[in-house]
């Protein structure tokens, strides 16, 4: 399932020997190569020895990110061999809502009886989505949406203006690349942080804060390593609501 999906979206997934939820994502040639934690919530954090933590918390799963991609000389021709046997077509998990609709290749999911993850892969935009289907007991319905990480938003203005960027520490240290972010609840612009994007350190002047009025204008900082955002502006890939439950199906 893992090479399949992971053809699709340019991914190389590994899994380790000595972790089995251990993973190894190359989707670029670049080398860069970040370890991450998945907590329950959903949210994605960087840990090791330049970041705020070295290793997860209790019950958090941990994830290595790599773009390693290391391409050899051509090598000569060989002859051509015999004609094999047709081979069965690849069955690939994809996570479908309840009235059927495609929401992509399933690369990992996490949770409990009454609470799912699912990160899901965008082909079309070269991004990983997330997605919670949950169950309440009493009385026993559920929901399905689209969970997106929350960040916090910081600016080098005093008034929230300009280019936006998020800090590996602080409230937004946990940042995940190549996921759709959003700075609050409701209809809020989406962000990504791309993966080839350059830390450099910055003070804020001010940030974004929807929970609590809007603009908070003081200075924060300074952050040693923190990356610029940019605003998602295409359609979101997929029509909400969704429709509960959610579930993996084999294509």
């Amino acid at each position: 399932m893992e090479c399949n999906s992971a053809q699709r979206a340019g991914l190389r997934i590994r899994s380790s020997r000595r972790d089995p939820q251990l993973l190894t994502i190359s989707p670029a040639p670049q080398a860069i190569e970040l370890d991450a934690c998945i907590k329950r919530s959903g949210r994605v954090y960087i840990i090791g020895e330049e970041y705020r933590r070295q290793e997860c918390r209790l019950n958090d799963v941990v994830t290595t990110l790599s773009t390693e991609e290391i391409a050899g000389p051509q090598g000569p021709s060989g002859p051509e061999g015999p004609k094999g046997d047709t081979g069965s077509v690849a069955e690939i998990p994809h996570l479908v809502d309840a009235a059927g609709q495609d929401l992509g290749p399933v690369l990992f999911q996490k949770g409990a009886s009454y609470e799912t993850f699912y990160w899901v892969v965008n082909t079309e935009h070269d991004l990983m989505l997330t997605f919670r289907s949950s169950v309440a007991e009493n009385p026993p319905v559920g929901a399905a949406d689209f969970f997106p990480q929350k960040l916090q938003l910081y600016f080098t203005t005093s008034d929230c203006s300009g280019n936006p960027f998020v800090a590996l520490e602080g409230d937004g240290w946990d940042v995940a690349f190549d996921q759709l972010l959003t700075s609050g609840p409701g209809q809020w612009p989406f962000y990504t942080v791309a993966r080839d994007a350059t830390p450099a350190p910055r003070t804020a002047g001010s940030r974004n804060d929807p929970l609590h009025g809007g603009c908070e204008s003081q200075a924060f900082g300074p952050f040693e390593l923190t990356f610029e955002v940019t605003e998602f502006t295409s359609p979101l890939p997929f029509t909400e609501p969704l429709a509960w439950p959610l579930r993996v199906r084999q294509n």
